[in-house]
């Protein structure tokens, strides 16, 4: 039987439903969040003690939890649950209030004292003891057994001063080292670790300006060829209009001197290649630790110097915008292409001059568990003559950490040597045809 234990305890109705499971399955619904007692006596005397200590060990072990690990069952709080077995209802009898309870306890539980309370529930007719330790808080004080309890019994619970209980699985045991560890970090407000990820679409572009101008000088020359026998033809010099915003449909005089000045276009139409074939860079992290990172800040610092593709979608392009030998816009006034800083995205480019190698994300409040990555970027990064592998430095910084975390990423590069690889794709894109 599949059981939902995201309810809440304190609500009738669900321990109903707890009673119900336990009915039904029995021991086989014991977690780090329930415990299940067929049944505890509390006639006066050595038989109430002995039934007070289990109960007094629960407590000190639920309220030792780490707090992520207990908000998955029953919204965090810790259940022990006496009187039912596998399809039968024990009940408990003479079952005391609250108060006397709480004398004997007092002891064992020291200053530091768990919230809980006990609660009667009938089921079927008959008393159930419900025992609800309230949720674990990352800064929350560790709970430590103040005295020692020696039972007569052979094999009965006891209890030892200075243990520190904790509730693991389905037992509650004096806490390992690791579990002792994990109580610590929830003393100190909980511990940081996150896991980071970058797809492997990190671009390494290898091409200089110089063959680009070789590139484009062959093409350039036919072009300014077949303009100048189109300018001759058709007289083109003196009919021609003084065009503003050229095109490649205006007159041959443009192409001309597009093809002649090709060289200056460059840097323009290879930027706009990248932006429509690259594919998306996708940067990911998720909190695996129990503090939340209110506002983190994530530089990740790449072996050259990088820079960030704002990619395009390829339908709103035309052959104008990515062969440089074509016959530009020629706009009356200069037009400034915003800084990458000035865009409204949550990756940056360090503006110190020292650090030009160095990414910045601002992904916002990430909680413990959640993960948090760039589907609304479309980004590629691009570095510059970079190895094939390459290893990035990370590192995490944020109010909430005590100290930066740092690590590292090893990453294969997506190695560009061909320029016309490129233009190919881009030739078989539609709405790029003349």
């Amino acid at each position: 039987m599949n059981f939902d234990t995201a309810i809440d305890p304190n609500q009738l109705e669900f321990r109903d439903a707890i009673a119900r499971w336990v009915k039904e399955v029995g021991d086989k619904a014991e977690s780090q969040g329930l415990e299940v007692k067929s049944t505890l006596g509390f006639n006066a005397g050595g038989e109430r003690n002995q039934s007070f200590v289990k109960i007094i060990k629960f407590i000190l072990g639920a309220a030792n939890r780490d707090e992520l690990k207990a908000s998955r069952d029953f919204n965090g709080y810790g259940v022990m649950l006496i009187g039912i077995s596998k399809g039968e209802v024990h009940g408990v009898e003479n079952v005391p209030e609250q108060h006397p309870f709480e004398d004997f306890a007092k002891a064992y539980f020291g200053t530091a004292i768990p919230s809980y309370k006990l609660v009667l529930h009938t089921f079927e007719g008959k008393t159930l003891l419900f025992v609800l330790v309230d949720p674990p808080i990352n800064g929350q004080k560790i709970y430590i057994c103040s005295k020692n309890y020696q039972a007569q019994e052979k094999g009965a619970d006891r209890l030892t001063d200075g243990a520190v209980y904790y509730r693991d699985s389905t037992q509650t045991k004096i806490a390992d080292s690791v579990q002792l560890r994990d109580i610590i970090n929830r003393l100190l407000g909980g511990n940081s670790s996150v896991e980071l990820s970058i797809s492997p679409h990190i671009t390494n572009y290898c091409i200089s300006n110089k063959k680009l101008k070789e590139l484009f000088a062959e093409p350039a020359a036919k072009a300014a060829q077949e303009a100048q026998a189109e300018l001759i033809e058709k007289e083109q010099e003196n009919n021609a209009p003084n065009w503003t915003f050229p095109n490649p449909a205006n007159p041959a005089k443009a192409k001309l001197k597009a093809a002649q000045n090709y060289e200056n276009r460059i840097e323009e139409c290879i930027q706009k290649v990248l932006e429509i074939t690259l594919p998306r860079t996708l940067f990911s992290i998720t909190n695996t630790g129990t503090k939340p990172l209110k506002n983190p800040t994530l530089e990740f610092t790449f072996p050259t110097k990088l820079r960030v593709i704002r990619l395009d979608d390829p339908s709103e392009v035309e052959t104008v915008d990515v062969i440089p030998f074509l016959p530009a816009a020629e706009y009356p006034y200069s037009i400034v292409m915003p800084n990458w800083s000035e865009l409204n995205s949550s990756f940056s480019i360090s503006d110190d001059p020292a650090r030009y190698n160095v990414l910045i994300w601002e992904p916002g409040p990430i909680n413990p568990g959640q993960t948090v990555a760039s589907h609304n970027e479309l980004i590629n990064i691009l570095l510059e003559h970079a190895e094939e592998d390459v290893t990035i430095i990370w590192r995490i910084t944020d109010n909430s950490l005590p100290q930066p975390l740092t690590g590292s990423i090893s990453q294969k590069t997506l190695i560009v040597k061909n320029p016309l690889k490129l233009y190919e794709r881009v030739s078989k894109r539609k709405r790029l045809g003349e």
